[in-house]
């Protein structure tokens, strides 16, 4: 994920669609090839760019959004504790660590990024991002 677009209307007056443009809409993405991906709950709109047609950077579960923006890898904690190499991860894995870790999982993971969890049933935004947040 290179860009991301996110309307959220905590209160539940469902004026996201009011505020949402597409990346499409805007004259400075003409020049640059992107796959555009429009997430919309009851709350909230979302839009965000790939370089190519993946869905590593997004994953939902039980309408909880989780959007990656930047690189994950595991960190040596990660790897000591399950026996395993580090390696990068993608939104759905990160999913699954953040329900293992909790808030707890920026002591398991390393990398250049911002991760945005949306939770749809509250709703409710986390934001976690690196160390430096470069």
């Amino acid at each position: 994920m290179f860009d991301i677009f996110q309307v959220i209307d905590l209160q539940k007056h469902d004026r996201q669609n009011k505020y949402f443009r597409s990346f499409k809409a805007n004259n400075s993405y003409s020049d640059i090839k992107f796959v555009e991906n429009i997430v919309k709950t009851n709350n909230s709109c979302t839009s965000y760019l790939e370089r190519d047609n993946n869905q590593d950077n997004y994953f939902q579960d039980n309408n909880i959004q989780y959007f990656l923006y930047g690189t994950v890898y595991t960190n040596n904690k990660y790897a000591d504790l399950n026996k395993e190499k580090n390696k990068k991860i993608n939104a759905e894995k990160l999913c699954q660590l953040i329900i293992k870790y909790g808030d707890d999982i920026v002591s398991y993971i390393k990398g250049s990024f911002i991760i945005l969890i949306y939770n749809d049933n509250i709703p409710s935004l986390k934001i976690i991002t690196d160390r430096l947040n470069v």
